[in-house]
């Protein structure tokens, strides 16, 4: 069974405001999709974040978990829906976006909007040692590669990032971080 989530969206009297999707709520699987869309990802995927844009949408985050014959890992997904509670259509062509580190276990954390009014995602990466990982999406819902400055440099070119939190202890490991929020 895929796990589940629930958005209720309230209007400003606190309300339920019966225009977003079924009668004001959603409880279904994530990422959420159209009638007219039948491009779910395949694997289980969790929400943990929901950011109100100025636009009137809002952004849906979390972990998409995969696995394939050889290997298990999870990604940083997110989406955009409507006011109405329906996939956006000008984001990532309706579907989610989900990418990851190297096949590492990356969890969602946080998500924020630049001045530019572009996405940045940031959370854990994991392959054996947990690192922190950061993406930006543009308005579009694509990996923006000018994001992270110096285009030369090794994350430039990919619109993502990944750095320790701890230097090495005199054993050779690092002590184990998650961001919750930055």
């Amino acid at each position: 069974m895929l796990d589940q989530i629930t958005i209720i969206k309230f209007t400003p009297s606190g309300i339920i405001d019966e225009n977003f999707l079924f009668e004001g709520m959603y409880v279904g699987s994530f990422p959420i999709t159209n009638s007219n869309n039948k491009n779910v990802i395949n694997n289980s995927c969790t929400a943990t974040k929901v950011v109100a844009l100025s636009n009137g949408t809002y952004l849906v985050g979390g972990t998409q978990y995969m696995s394939n014959a050889n290997s298990a890992f999870e990604n940083f997904t997110v989406q955009r829906i409507l006011s109405n509670g329906a996939a956006d259509t000008t984001f990532n062509y309706g579907k989610a976006f989900s990418a990851g580190f190297d096949e590492a276990s990356d969890e969602l954390s946080d998500i924020m909007v630049n001045a530019n009014g572009n996405y940045i995602l940031a959370g854990t990466t994991d392959r054996g040692d947990q690192d922190f990982g950061c993406m930006a999406l543009n308005k579009m819902g694509f990996l923006d590669y000018s994001a992270f400055g110096d285009v030369s440099k090794k994350y430039g070119i990919t619109g993502k990032t990944q750095t320790g939190f701890a230097k090495k202890n005199k054993s050779g490991s690092r002590k184990q971080c998650h961001v919750t929020r930055w």
